[in-house]
């Protein structure tokens, strides 16, 4: 087989692992958000609560299907308010609780 830039591309993709969800906070709040990977779900922690509200900041958010993102607040939050601030599109194709 001739060893062309095709078949080396192909060839990476084959041996790439599946990637999974990936979710990352930036430093932009108070009290960074912080996520724990656990098999195919991603939990979302800390953020920053003002009254009834916590707030998530993010360079990137992205979900893979079969993936699952959980946000996690502490006891009288009523609003999760998350915002992406990386230039890179989001993709949400698993799902968010």
């Amino acid at each position: 087989m001739k060893w062309n830039p095709a078949n080396i591309l192909t060839l990476l993709a084959l041996l790439t692992p599946p990637s999974h969800a990936q979710i990352i906070p930036d430093s932009s709040l108070p009290i960074n958000s912080q996520v724990n990977p656990e098999s195919n779900q991603l939990t979302i922690t800390g953020g920053t609560p003002i009254g009834t509200n916590l707030f998530h900041s993010f360079t990137d958010f992205n979900t893979n299907p079969g993936n699952a993102a959980y946000f996690t607040p502490a006891t009288g939050i009523e609003t999760i308010i998350s915002r992406v601030t990386g230039t890179n599109p989001s993709q949400i194709l698993g799902t968010l609780a």
